[in-house]
């Protein structure tokens, strides 16, 4: 008969983990993804308090450098309450949707813009409208020649108002969560 004889390890070589020490790794690894979890959900909440209020940070200062290029070059402007008003050449008005814009070429040919702010489906946008006429006719301002800037619509009011402030062009701008912003021309027209 055969005799098996047991292997003796020393204590200081273990086959195997304790439960303790099981247990203690595994809580670890717990609180580990726990603290992961936690950092990506405030990863989320940022992202969407940002993409909410991206408003005054991408879409405001695209619409003020568009604006500030085209009423820059312009000799004069008028604003009208509406598109209505502006294609009948009615008187205009202190403030409203509607910015008339003429500019004179070297030669002292005129030559029109309309920039018109306009809400449609819950999003404001501001279509810009160029015509050059025939000599003394009246623009047409048939279709938009380009959308400058569109954005969700505020919960009240309008996206966008042009207005006569003590002589100075003024633009406020209102974003889907009624954020404002106004900005002036830096000269009198």
């Amino acid at each position: 008969m055969k005799v098996v004889q047991k292997i003796k390890y020393p204590a200081s070589c273990k086959k195997a983990f304790t439960l303790i020490e099981l247990t203690i790794v595994i809580g670890m690894m717990v609180i580990i993804a726990g603290f992961g979890m936690g950092l990506l959900s405030q990863q989320l909440k940022l992202q969407k308090i940002i993409r909410d209020n991206n408003f005054l940070v991408e879409d405001a200062p695209q619409v003020s450098n568009m604006l500030g290029r085209i009423v820059q070059r312009a000799d004069r402007y008028q604003i009208f309450a509406d598109m209505t008003a502006a294609r009948s050449g009615v008187t205009g008005a202190s403030s409203g949707d509607v910015l008339v814009l003429v500019f004179r070429d070297a030669v002292g040919n005129k030559s029109f813009g309309m920039i018109e702010a306009q809400t449609v489906d819950g999003e404001v946008s501001i279509n810009y409208y160029h015509e050059d006429p025939a000599a003394g006719s009246v623009p047409i301002w048939d279709e938009a020649d380009w959308r400058l800037a569109r954005w969700d619509a505020p919960a009240e009011g309008d996206g966008l108002v042009f207005s006569n402030t003590n002589g100075r062009l003024t633009a406020t701008l209102k974003g889907p969560k009624n954020e404002e912003i106004t900005y002036a021309s830096a000269s009198q027209l």
